[in-house]
């Protein structure tokens, strides 16, 4: 059964925003030259804090130790920025947002993209 979006959510969306089916999708992304691991949602209500920081998880937990090495600071501040993001009511709409570990080496990264809809919100 769909669950009503709340009024609060619906205020940040635009009204053809939540009338789809899927219209909340994202995914989180661990890249480099030679690794790109997704975990993404694609729902008809926004995804929660938490079962955003489950997904942002399971990529971690699916990486080996030599690439979750170089990315440890990245999974900190993603999970940091998406923690931001529930407490000011959730993340829009967002072009791909890139956290790193050391911003020299900028391929060696975890993305966050928010393709439609709203993410991270309190339940």
């Amino acid at each position: 059964m769909k669950q009503p979006i709340p009024n609060h959510i619906k205020a940040k969306l635009k009204p053809d925003e939540f009338h789809t089916r899927l219209d909340h999708r994202g995914r989180f992304q661990a890249q480099d030259n030679s690794l790109q691991e997704s975990e993404s949602w694609a729902q008809s209500s926004p995804i929660t804090l938490s079962s955003g920081k489950k997904k942002l998880h399971k990529l971690r937990d699916r990486l080996t130790p030599a690439d979750l090495k170089v990315r440890k600071k990245a999974f900190e501040k993603c999970e940091t920025f998406i923690n931001n993001a529930a407490k000011n009511g959730g993340l829009g709409l967002t072009p791909s947002k890139s956290f790193y570990d050391d911003p020299k080496y900028r391929i060696v990264r975890v993305d966050l993209e928010v393709n439609a809809g709203l993410a991270f919100v309190m339940p």
